[in-house]
């Protein structure tokens, strides 16, 4: 249906992925393009693959990355995909990083990416502890259908009545099961208890 029920499979990456490292694939429409030599990090979990060969045959991959804000479509030729394939990152559930190159497409006028220097994200130990459930984000579904603007202005108050270092998520979910994830503001983080999983009750993801 577009969301997890038992919790994001990123989730113990979360301390890697979800900081300031790597860009998000949500807000790929938001970067700076000036420079067409620029190369921006990326990191997530492959959702899909393609694996596909030129007319000359080149072997190339088409792939899907996922992290906590959205998900693109990373094009990677063969001088980047021989060498991840060889290493055996290149398959759905993997989760790897790499150094994207974001133009607009000419025909659709959207962005793209192109990937180099893919390689796989590695858990430290000790990183499961540290980013276990006391830390993982409060996230809140909303559905679009019945949902409204009253929604919204209670749950902006009780986030500001309960500030503390909690991210949280917002997942927005249509009819027809495709959802679109906001990460909120730093002054919209929470301090977990049980009084703010009452109040929130109604909106907690499932």
């Amino acid at each position: 249906m577009g969301f997890y029920v038992t919790g994001h499979p990123l989730d113990k990456y979360r301390g890697i992925i979800d900081t300031d490292r790597y860009c998000q694939l949500g807000l790929l429409d938001d970067l700076e393009l000036g420079d067409p030599r620029a190369r921006f990090p990326f990191a997530g979990m492959i959702r899909s693959i393609e694996h596909r060969t030129t007319k000359a045959g080149k072997p190339f991959g088409i792939l899907v990355i996922e992290d906590f804000t959205g998900s693109a479509e990373v094009m990677c030729w063969s001088e980047s995909y021989l060498p991840a394939r060889e290493a055996g990152i290149l398959e759905a559930g993997a989760v790897i990083s790499l150094k994207g190159a974001v133009s607009i497409d000419d025909r659709t006028e959207k962005r793209r990416v192109t990937g180099t220097s893919l390689k796989e994200v590695r858990l430290s130990k000790g990183s499961n502890r540290r980013n276990g459930k006391d830390r993982a984000p409060v996230e809140l579904l909303l559905w679009l259908a019945r949902s409204d603007v009253a929604d919204l202005e209670a749950i902006h108050g009780v986030l500001t009545s309960h500030p503390g270092k909690t991210p949280v998520l917002l997942h927005l979910q249509n009819g027809t099961g495709r959802r679109a994830t906001i990460q909120c503001g730093e002054q919209f983080r929470v301090e977990k208890s049980e009084q703010l999983e009452q109040a929130l009750g109604r909106w907690l993801g499932e």
